[in-house]
């Protein structure tokens, strides 16, 4: 697979691959996992994202934003006051979709569903985590606040989705 000019290597990519990888049947060729991956990257934001479109990633953090209004008022109000960005977390989610956020096993289940129902099911995600999260993230600092949403831990997987 030859490596794109346009694409900058970046993290997410690679958490993304690792997935990948990780779900391949033991003796699989390496090269298949990075051209799941080659053909994922032309669906959805993912392009636009990597690229840097600053009015396509705007479009998308405005629409959070707009749904973390009406989905959580408090958690955006106290985010407002702390100076916490959308974009300081979206980003990051978007491009892994949420490979940096979850267990694989967890995590499988979000990629089913994001396959099936396309980009809308990353918003829907987006807001369960700041929904489970929402008593935590109305009391905490920014630096408490951006760890959480990077890297939520010890979410149940039985909870997550009943919120979803």
């Amino acid at each position: 697979m030859a490596l794109r000019s346009d694409l900058p290597a970046v993290r997410d990519l690679l958490l993304m691959s690792e997935v990948f990888y990780d779900v391949m049947p033991k003796g699989t060729s390496a090269n298949l996992p990075l051209n799941g991956l080659a053909n994922l990257i032309h669906m959805h934001h993912f392009l636009s994202f990597y690229r840097g479109e600053k009015t396509e990633i705007e479009l998308r953090i405005s629409l959070f934003e707009h749904l973390l209004d009406k989905n959580a008022k408090s958690v955006r109000a106290h985010f407002q006051g702390l100076r916490l960005e959308t974009r300081m977390y979206l980003v990051s989610w978007f491009l892994s979709v949420f490979a940096n956020c979850f267990s694989n096993e967890f995590l499988f289940r979000i990629w089913d569903n994001f396959l099936l129902e396309g980009e809308l099911y990353l918003f829907k995600v987006g807001i369960t985590i700041i929904k489970y999260y929402e008593i935590e993230l109305k009391m905490c600092t920014f630096h408490e606040g951006l760890k959480l949403l990077r890297f939520p831990k010890n979410t149940s997987s039985v909870l997550f989705f009943e919120i979803l």
